[in-house]
């Protein structure tokens, strides 16, 4: 009996997802105004919310804040709120083929699609974060239950090019990069590692805002969720020390998700556990509430 067409096309998905190479346009809802990203690295202190003003960190196999049955392990130079922008940017040109394919992209689209200017001081904090990407190494466990584990690592990129004119110079806009994500990422975008979020008021965000956005789209959203502001504060690999003044960043940082329409509400509880409830609203939510 021949194959419908949702048959085959059934088919070819079970196989690249049996090898890990499922192209990530397949995900429902992918749509040009939202990215994808990975809910095990969102919900973990891997891509940090720092000072910029301080200078990055090394690591040599460091085990990064995470929630339970993930563990993240990293050795290189800190990564930022900024790098996940990047390589969440990244991923979304790579959408339409299989992880592991080459990304082609100039830097003045780059910059362009990040919204972050075209200055000197914009176009070597791009570069900045290729190097960071291409330099460091993740190993990530994911544990299910009793018995279920799964240990993979990767860089995030297998490698970077950049070609010029001979007219330009390698440090212009123009530069035409070619970067290779690695194809292991697939064991965290695809299928349920992978979550989707609105892009456009997500990249004016301050960077704990950005983070919380993240976090909590990677939970049911039909729910509420509470933790611990020292919770959030440990996970998003926050080293301020002051507590209090903390805490006024992270209600400012949830007052920016409810004004972009990403919450419904939130409290911050009082102490000793200065318990944070949010609830949040669904893709679908969101997307009505922009419609009207």
């Amino acid at each position: 009996m021949a194959r419908t067409a949702l048959q085959i096309v059934k088919d070819l998905e079970r196989e690249h997802t049996e090898a890990g190479q499922l192209p990530l346009k397949l995900t429902p809802g992918w749509s040009p105004d939202k990215r994808g990203m990975s809910k095990s690295l969102a919900r973990s202190a891997l891509f940090a919310v720092r000072d910029k003003r301080l200078p990055r960190e090394r690591y040599d196999n460091a085990v990064m804040a995470s929630l339970d049955g993930i563990e993240i392990r990293y050795s290189g130079e800190e990564l930022r709120q900024d790098d996940h922008d990047v390589f969440m940017q990244l991923c979304h040109l790579a959408r339409d083929e299989h992880i592991g394919e080459e990304v082609h992209i100039t830097g003045a689209q780059a910059l362009d699609g990040l919204k972050w200017g075209r200055s000197d001081e914009d176009y070597t904090r791009l570069r900045s974060c290729y190097k960071r990407m291409l330099e460091g190494t993740v190993y990530v466990t994911l544990t299910s239950g009793k018995s279920n584990t799964r240990l993979f690592g990767s860089h995030l990129f297998q490698y970077v090019t950049a070609d010029v004119d001979n007219s330009a110079n390698i440090d212009s806009t123009a530069a035409r990069w070619t970067i290779k994500l690695n194809a292991e990422l697939a064991n965290i975008i695809n299928g349920n590692q992978m979550t989707l979020i609105k892009w456009a008021a997500d990249k004016k965000m301050t960077p704990l805002a950005k983070w919380l956005h993240r976090f909590y789209a990677t939970h049911d959203r039909d729910k509420t969720f509470d933790y611990k502001a020292e919770t959030l504060h440990r996970l998003c690999g926050s080293k301020m020390s002051n507590m209090a003044t903390w805490r006024q960043n992270l209600k400012r940082a949830l007052e920016e998700l409810v004004s972009a329409g990403f919450i419904k509400s939130y409290t911050i509880g009082p102490k000793p556990s200065y318990m944070v409830h949010v609830v949040a609203r669904t893709l679908a939510e969101i997307d009505a509430a922009e419609s009207n």
